[in-house]
């Protein structure tokens, strides 16, 4: 019984540490930042949509533009979405601003997602079609 036992526990503590980040990211808390509308189990908004959808309600381009350059991928996804709606706004984005738009929307970088219960990571390129702000 030992014999059987013993591969079988070995394999089990082996295997668990591949997922133990995924856990911990589930299990303990959230990544500091994530690109979604309704999270979590009851739904909530997220302070970063809401505080875009602010920022894009009072056509805070520097604001944007801090966030389109951030280290984090989940801001500056944040940054890219809310400076496309500036745009459609009719205010005049900065070439610079459009060139680093244009590198995210080609990026395979990894964002922080979520969609309901469900936190995943996706690339930029997936991000920027698949999420909006609906304003």
């Amino acid at each position: 019984m030992k014999s059987i036992l013993l591969p079988f526990l070995t394999l089990l503590l082996s295997t668990s540490s591949l997922f133990s980040q995924d856990a911990d990211m589930k299990f303990n808390g959230k990544p500091p930042y994530t690109v979604g509308n309704r999270c979590g189990i009851t739904g909530s908004q997220l302070e970063e949509h809401k505080a875009v959808r602010e920022f894009v309600a009072n056509e805070d381009y520097d604001e944007l533009t801090k966030w389109l350059y951030s280290d984090y991928n989940e801001l500056a996804a944040y940054g890219y979405l809310g400076l496309k709606q500036l745009q459609k706004k009719g205010i005049e984005i900065a070439p610079t601003e459009l060139e680093k738009m244009e590198e995210l929307k080609t990026s395979r970088d990894l964002v922080s997602t979520c969609q309901g219960c469900m936190y995943t990571k996706e690339p930029f390129r997936i991000v920027l079609v698949k999420y909006n702000l609906r304003l």
